[in-house]
């Protein structure tokens, strides 16, 4: 789709056949299919030279999403495609994205349980049909603090002040143990911890050194396996954008 898109605005007929090969599990809430759809936008820009602006990019990107998704979105597309912490207006379109502080680091545990097809789909199909101003405020200044912070790297004012209490609430049943992992990964050290994605992989955000990151991740397999689920626990940091590591004719 994103290729087919992007061929048809720039008048180009070539037929072209894309092989993809990728390290992100599908299904977990890690952004895969929206890797796959960036890498593709980036690849087709770079083969053809059409010098697409990071919006046009990131359009054409969107349109990857509704394989997954059934619609249009652009949130992970631009996170893979600009890197770094990423705020997207749909419309009309605009994506901008800043370097997170260099302390930031990010627990990111993938649960071993099986996940429905579609499930970016599911997970939106849960979520509540109307929410109240009171709620909408709420998740809007928590969202605005949560950026704040990762900006600024004063993290220290987080502490569960930037909790989702719309979408978390309708999703987490879907994520076996989900409250305890939040619970002692908190106690651990994490200043906030949510659903990545749609989930069910559950990602903590802390300003730790290294060696207390393992003790978050190890709190978050504890947390897990109170419910005898296994995960994996992936330590990282914010990383740049999509890029052309080798082009040949």
């Amino acid at each position: 789709m994103v290729a087919i898109t992007t061929l048809e605005r720039h008048n180009i007929t070539d037929d072209i056949n894309i092989e993809i090969r990728k390290g992100v599990p599908p299904g977990f809430g890690l952004g895969s299919s929206a890797a796959s759809a960036a890498a593709a936008a980036i690849a087709c820009d770079e083969l053809y030279g059409l010098g697409q602006t990071r919006d046009e990019l990131v359009a054409a990107a969107g349109q990857g999403e509704r394989a997954s998704a059934g619609s249009v979105h652009y949130d992970n597309v631009a996170a893979s495609i600009l890197g770094g912490f990423v705020i997207v207006r749909p419309e009309p379109l605009t994506a901008v994205s800043f370097e997170p502080s260099a302390d930031i680091r990010c627990c990111v545990a993938i649960p071993r349980i099986d996940v429905p097809g579609k499930k970016t789909a599911v997970s939106r199909n849960i979520l509540p049909k109307e929410i109240t101003l009171k709620d909408h405020v709420s998740n809007l200044a928590g969202a605005t603090l949560l950026a704040t912070a990762l900006a600024t790297g004063n993290t220290g004012r987080l502490g569960g002040l930037a909790t989702d209490i719309i979408a978390e609430p309708a999703r987490k049943h879907m994520i076996p143990g989900f409250d305890e992992v939040k619970g002692r990964a908190i106690k651990a050290g994490a200043k906030e911890v949510m659903i990545s994605g749609a989930g069910p992989s559950v990602i903590a955000i802390t300003d730790a050194p290294q060696d207390a990151c393992m003790d978050i991740a190890r709190a978050m397999e504890e947390g897990f396996a109170t419910v005898q689920t296994r995960c994996r626990v992936v330590v990282c940091k914010p990383a740049g954008g999509a890029e052309v590591l080798e082009a040949r004719a």
